[in-house]
């Protein structure tokens, strides 16, 4: 008999299918063009690993149970039967709920050798009625990004610049969060951007989860054009990569 639990799970694999479906088809695309082997595709180019709660790859490499689910899928012959591999997967995964991020939505890797901070958003807001990038909460993310940047002048001395990278710099309500010479330096990612995380696949899904059919549906036929050479331009808003000297930003909360 299936707990709560499980039904729940299982719920919530089926309506990301869409989501898992187009991934999927992604990685078969690089294989028959040519790019790469499917499992390393489904490794470097999908969101998968970090859906199953496998954690960040660049930082934590690949866990063991990645390659059981890898053997598992290629055993299957039709895309169908793997989208069924992979909604029966997620829904065995024993998904633990993200601890809050210290500083709301935000939070950022420590700078790298040249100082530059990277600025990560994770929409954590414990308010649902709308989403964290409405304007009744932009005082609420701007106060959470000064406290960040805060704690970076305070702790990393080392630090002189930040940087983002995400499909979200296309949206002015993302933007606006931030100093305009920061938000206004995007261009777009085309060399040195990781397919596994969420700065090109977190476009698909909306606040609460849930699926975005219409640019799903521009993924799809982004494909039969696909560019080996610009696999960004598969995406409908691609990743813009942002930069400013952290002396634009403000950290009087």
């Amino acid at each position: 008999m299936a707990t709560a639990s499980t039904s729940n799970g299982t719920a919530r694999a089926q309506a990301l299918a869409p989501y898992f479906d187009i991934q999927l088809c992604f990685a078969s695309r690089l294989t028959a063009l040519g790019v790469m082997p499917y499992a390393e595709a489904l490794t470097r180019f999908t969101n998968l690993h970090r859906r199953f709660a496998y954690g960040n790859i660049g930082k934590k490499g690949i866990d063991p149970r990645w390659f059981e689910f890898v053997d598992a899928i290629s055993q299957c012959e039709q895309e169908s039967e793997r989208l069924t591999c992979v909604i029966a997967w997620y829904a065995a995964c024993n998904l633990e709920k993200p601890p809050s991020a210290e500083y709301g939505c935000f939070n950022f890797d420590p700078p790298d050798t040249e100082g530059v901070v990277r600025i990560h958003f994770n929409p954590v807001d414990t308010r649902f009625d709308t989403g964290p990038l409405h304007h009744d909460k932009l005082a609420d993310r701007r106060r959470e990004l000064r406290t960040m940047v805060a704690h970076v002048r305070q702790n990393f001395p080392a630090a002189v610049r930040m940087r983002g990278i995400s499909w979200l710099y296309n949206l002015e309500a993302y933007r606006r969060i931030f100093p305009a010479e920061y938000a206004g330096s995007g261009q777009i990612a085309k060399r040195g951007i990781r397919y596994e995380g969420m700065s090109n696949w977190g476009q698909f899904l909306n606040h609460r989860g849930g699926v975005k059919d219409t640019l799903v549906a521009e993924f799809r036929q982004r494909l039969d054009d696909l560019d080996p050479a610009a696999l960004w331009r598969a995406f409908p808003l691609p990743a813009l990569r942002v930069e400013a000297p952290l002396d634009v930003f403000s950290d009087d909360a």
